[in-house]
């Protein structure tokens, strides 16, 4: 790569290339082109200064920029990390009209009437609000479907469901019977409803729900923990 960037290069301009060219002093020391011209590396020892760059985020488009394409991002604030580490802020100039770019995250802008002030969230944070409503909308969106729609007759709708909340017998004559039974008695499910009466179709949970979905907590926890323990270790 340094070979390729002196191709071409001649007289004073190809010195200076050569002058700035990494060299090696011992298995563990190298020289290598710095700011302040040419500074030894150790392996293991030296630490090269680094700076972090951020610049705000777009809140409801997938990213921003500016109307006028020659109006540059500006560092408007530096932190120092630690001695080796400098965080710079970049922003574009004061009253820069700006246009959004990309996919509208409608998501996001159910959050506007509840008042939450979404340009002081950070990025993860806004990932993770934008997360609620698309889980949600699928739910919101066939339910007010079925509120608009025409349903199908209250026979068909019993017996499908007297058959998805009768348990499958391993015996076909008995599981027929149980099915029969079901049909006969459409109240025998709708007893078994989180909320009788109604036109949600949840079912009570069991103490084999609760026990199982018990258990489900406790090994996620356990594999979060683990990993945790795995990525301590050395530290």
């Amino acid at each position: 790569m340094w070979t390729a960037a002196g191709q071409g290069l001649t007289g004073p301009e190809l010195d200076r290339h050569n002058a700035g060219k990494p060299r090696s002093i011992s298995p563990e020391t190298i020289e290598i082109p710095g700011p302040d011209g040419m500074q030894v590396v150790e392996a293991g020892v030296t630490r090269l200064p680094s700076v972090k760059t951020s610049k705000s985020n777009s809140i409801f488009w997938k990213s921003i920029s500016p109307v006028d394409k020659s109006v540059t991002l500006a560092v408007v604030d530096t932190t120092q990390v630690d001695e080796h580490t400098v965080r710079e802020t970049l922003a574009y100039p004061e009253g820069t009209e700006l246009h959004g770019e990309g996919n509208l995250k409608l998501n996001l802008m159910f959050y506007q009437p509840l008042g939450i002030d979404l340009a002081a969230q950070s990025k993860s944070s806004l990932n993770a609000l934008g997360l609620v409503p698309k889980i949600m909308m699928p739910f919101l969106v066939m339910i007010v479907a079925s509120l608009l729609t025409r349903k199908n007759s209250e026979e068909a709708l019993d017996r499908y469901y007297a058959k998805m909340k009768t348990p499958v017998d391993p015996d076909p004559e008995a599981d027929a019977r149980k099915l029969e039974a079901a049909y006969a008695d459409p109240s025998t499910c709708e007893r078994v409803k989180l909320l009788p009466g109604s036109s949600l179709e949840f079912q009570k949970p069991t103490t084999e729900d609760v026990v199982g979905f018990i258990i489900s907590v406790v090994v996620c926890f356990a594999i979060i923990g683990f990993a945790v323990l795995m990525a301590g270790i050395g530290s």
